[in-house]
């Protein structure tokens, strides 16, 4: 199975809430920026189709309904699913949870999202038998999971599956909050949208996300958007293909008439935002096992599709409860387990890669101004990181492997002078004692990391995790003079300490506004939320009005005595410019470490450079007088006729070899006609 190729898209500045497909050219640049500022738009964010019901979305997630008193064998433990309450009525339950399906060797072969429907008096068997589900795959696996698992149920084991993937679409709404996803479908006039999930659902004991059934049969999922909640939350909607046309063209914005709608992205803006991110998928960072067993049907080489086979573990799927790290009994537990034991550690890793624009003088933007002898002797080989590069330790001669690109975003596709790649790098022990024994530096220090670790954004309670080893390390790819450098993931920076919860296209300061204006303004409808007012105080008809709490406060003001009230003043005048002058003197000491390091890192890059070139031309220089050796530079005679005796020496040793091999296998066959007569 191949993967599809991202279909190409582009946007349009104003007067579409979709990318355009006649814009397509449109830099990549551009269109970064106006997904991020579509994303942190409080009364627009994004939208974007996961599935192929409609044929034409280049994710193409898969659908499987799942039917049958043995379903919650096949998904769930029976004990997340009793009903707590006893009740006997009618009312749906849905219900959300993450899951890995996994080799036996506990390998990942998919991330999957379960949804399942269950009755409030789900304790009668003839109820659990109509209880239903859903299992939605990653982008770009389609039906294969669907295959897989179909080969595996059998008639006693009460379980009916179905591929339901071109009967049903799944829509997004992402933005930077569950906040600003709700306010943007209660906003909508077209839609009409009034049910949401919440969490005080009390009618099932499990773990999960909550979901809900809108409209009939429209199911509502609290986020489930294939991104991490540092980039994105909203709600995906699972609708049926007959109410699809309805429904899209609530969300989006087909008559370019409304810049106000969500700005519908497709695979390639998915894409960035999921790598700048750190979020694996399927295809990129996992298993590709079914084109793997027909290469080997078919005796073919393998392709770098197959390169990728990693545990959930070296992902950090682990920490979006995707795996039971203590249940046993389950595919691949086994593999899970031993990785746990494992007192070296985890063998791989995965990391962020950054090229920044800064360190790489790209060869595809180069203006081609070089003569034909200058392109022959220094070619640019700073070239684009592509999926299956090999990293190296920058400055050890391509000696110390670190490991090996999984996805690349395209250029610039971020909004800024960087291009993002995903890498799953080997244990950082060996690394470092190479690096030490090469007398190797670890390279510039980086200054994102500084926010997770400073002791002074500690909140006090719990203590920040321990320094990655290999964060900021500056690598190199094989053959190239392509530079990066690793990074910690964006979805591990955001999920600890100060930057729990938050979302990494939010500023702190933009961040704060935010947080002030939901707290003053929280509509009435959203997740159940009922604003009150204080007992005798109203915002309307009340005597005690903003206006008199600042009359009574000068009031009071008033009756302090002058001179005391004058001096205070004046010494917090006095503190607040002691104050200042430091802040700027702070400010302008920072301003010159950063030039300075700005001037090292350039230098050094210029030192790269140059060493690159004088190790080209050395190499040329090495070639250049082996030929002449080979041409008898000491007499100047001229070799030819002695390369042809070599030549035919070498045939007539051949043909002599081949007569011997002929002459012995001839015997032996003389020899086993003898035994049988």
């Amino acid at each position: 199975m191949k993967i599809p190729d991202p279909l190409p898209s582009c946007f349009t500045p104003s007067s579409s809430s979709s990318f355009s497909s006649s814009e397509q050219q449109l830099p990549a640049g551009l269109r970064g920026e106006a997904v991020r500022s579509s994303l942190c738009d409080s009364t627009r964010g994004i939208f974007y189709n996961l599935s192929n019901g409609s044929g034409n979305s280049g994710f193409n997630c898969g659908i499987t309904h799942v039917k049958g008193k043995g379903r919650s064998d096949l998904l769930f433990d029976n004990n997340d699913l009793n009903n707590n309450d006893g009740s006997e009525s009618e009312e749906v339950v849905v219900v959300v949870k993450d899951a890995c399906y996994l080799s036996p060797r506990g390998r990942i072969i998919d991330k999957v999202t379960i949804v399942v429907l269950l009755s409030s008096s789900s304790s009668k068997e003839k109820d659990k038998e109509k209880e239903e589900a859903y299992i939605i795959t990653s982008p770009y696996h389609g039906s294969q999971l669907y295959k897989q698992l179909d080969s595996f149920v059998f008639p006693m084991d009460g379980i009916q599956l179905t591929d339901v993937s071109e009967k049903y679409d799944v829509f997004c709404v992402a933005s930077t909050s569950l906040m600003n996803a709700q306010s943007i479908l209660l906003n909508n006039n077209n839609i009409h949208m009034t049910e949401f999930p919440n969490n005080n659902n009390n009618k099932v004991r499990i773990k999960g996300r909550p979901g809900c059934i809108w409209n009939k049969n429209i199911i509502v999922l609290q986020d489930s958007l294939m991104l991490p909640s540092c980039a994105a939350r909203g709600y995906t909607l699972l609708v049926p293909t007959n109410q699809r046309e309805e429904v899209y063209n609530s969300l989006t914005n087909t008559n370019d008439d409304n810049d106000s709608l969500p700005l519908e992205i497709k695979c390639l803006e998915w894409d960035s935002l999921r790598i700048e991110s750190g979020y694996p998928t399927f295809g990129y960072e996992y298993d590709l096992k079914q084109e793997k067993q027909k290469q080997q049907q078919q005796k073919e080489e393998p392709t770098e599709e197959i390169l990728f086979k990693a545990s959930p573990l070296e992902l950090f799927l682990q920490d979006e409860d995707t795996i039971d790290l203590d249940k046993g009994c389950y595919q691949g537990q086994e593999g899970i387990s031993a990785l746990l034991k494992n007192k070296r550690g985890l063998p791989r890793t995965f990391y962020s890669v950054v090229f920044d624009d800064d360190d790489n003088e790209w060869a595809d933007l180069e203006e081609d101004t070089t003569t034909d002898e200058e392109k022959e002797e220094v070619e640019n080989l700073t070239l684009r990181p592509q999926k299956g590069d090999e990293l190296f330790v920058l400055g050890s001669n391509e000696q110390i492997k670190v490991g090996q690109i999984t996805s690349v975003a395209e250029a610039g596709s971020t909004g800024k002078p960087v291009q993002m790649a995903l890498a799953l790098i080997k244990r950082p022990g060996p690394i470092l004692k190479k690096m030490q024994e090469l007398d190797l530096d670890f390279g510039s220090e980086d200054e994102g990391e500084d926010e997770l670790y400073n002791d002074e954004n500690r909140d006090g309670f719990v203590n920040p995790p321990p320094r990655d080893p290999l964060h900021g390390l500056e690598v190199i790819i094989k053959g190239t003079y392509t530079i990066g450098k690793l990074q910690v993931l964006a979805r591990r920076k955001f999920c600890v300490g100060v930057n729990r919860n938050k979302n990494m296209f939010v500023t702190e300061t933009d961040g704060d506004e935010k947080n002030q204006q939901e707290e003053n303004e929280i509509p009435s409808t959203i997740m159940g939320y009922v604003p009150t007012t204080a007992t005798g105080i109203t915002t309307s008809s009340s005597s005690f009005t903003v206006e008199s709490v600042e009359e009574q406060s000068f009031v009071v003001n008033d009756s302090v005595d002058e001179e005391d009230s004058s001096e205070n003043n004046e010494d917090q005048a006095d503190q607040e410019l002691a104050k200042a002058i430091e802040e700027a003197e702070l400010a302008a000491a920072e301003a010159k470490r950063k030039a300075e390091k700005m001037e090292l890192l350039k230098k050094r890059a210029e030192e790269a450079r140059a060493k690159r070139r004088r190790k080209a031309q050395e190499e040329k220089e090495k070639m250049k007088n082996e030929a002449a050796y080979d041409l008898n530079g000491d007499t100047g005679e001229d070799t030819e006729e002695a390369a042809k005796q070599a030549e035919a020496k070498r045939k007539a040793e051949k043909m002599e070899m081949l007569r011997m091999r002929a002459e012995a296998a001839m015997k032996r066959r003389r020899q086993n006609k003898e035994k049988k007569e």
